[in-house]
């Protein structure tokens, strides 16, 4: 009676486990997309080419695996296993493995989603209510190395404030790659403009302990956690 049933019983198993492997770009795709990788890759962003649209990761559909696969991309150098940070980019092995499973399986779209399309423009800091702008614009190298430059740029503030958000627009966002934004309370680097980063002079202030660092991944914006002050009664 067992041996009867056996090959009927396997072969549901079969379909079924195959069925449960089936990606499409709507459901699993768009998702991840949309998490790692649109802040970046869409119209006016820092990436060479949008991907906002399921057409255009289908077009590049095989580049995408090929790149996350090797985790090159999403950019994102810090080690995971150490330390793990709020706006961190580190696609997941399933993550990973479904971008594979989608363009083997020849990049179905899948069911229209019947949510709202995200707005790729707009964000929560999209209006500025300050703004810090370079003395003077920078003439890039024409060697094709990898350069950096300290920059003096005035505040003008006459009083301490509180920033809920920080964001570095470049003028040239084809070459300029991230930016390092710190906070000078000493007046060491004033007049600075375009230090190089290989002069050994970028040294006598480079460990000051009164400088706050920001690193924005691809130029973009970070939110900063709200700090309440208590004070005493």
């Amino acid at each position: 009676m067992v041996n009867r049933y056996l090959p009927a019983f396997f072969f549901c198993f079969f379909l079924s486990f195959t069925h449960a492997q089936e990606v499409n770009y709507e459901q699993h795709i768009a998702p991840i997309i949309q998490k790692n990788c649109i802040s970046c890759h869409r119209s006016g962003g820092y990436g060479p080419f949008p991907l906002t649209t399921y057409a255009d990761v289908q077009k590049r559909g095989k580049f995408i695996a090929h790149v996350t696969k090797t985790k090159y991309m999403p950019p994102w150098k810090a080690d995971p296993s150490f330390s793990h940070f709020k706006n961190e980019r580190i696609l997941t092995d399933q993550e990973i493995n479904q971008i594979q499973l989608w363009v083997t399986q020849g990049m179905k779209r899948g069911e229209e989603s019947s949510q709202s399309p995200v707005d790729y423009h707009s964000t929560a800091y999209a209006k500025p209510d300050l703004v810090f702008r370079m003395n003077s614009s920078y003439q890039l190298s024409a060697k094709g190395i990898e350069d950096y430059r300290f920059f003096h740029v005035p505040t003008h503030l006459d009083r301490d404030v509180y920033i809920s958000a920080i964001a570095f627009v470049a003028g040239n966002k084809r070459y300029v790659h991230h930016s390092r934004i710190m906070v000078d309370t000493s007046g060491q680097t004033s007049g600075i403009e375009g230090l190089s980063s290989l002069i050994p002079d970028h040294c006598f202030f480079k460990l000051n302990p009164s400088w706050m660092s920001f690193y924005t991944d691809g130029c973009q914006e970070i939110p900063l956690l709200r700090i309440r002050q208590e004070l005493p009664n």
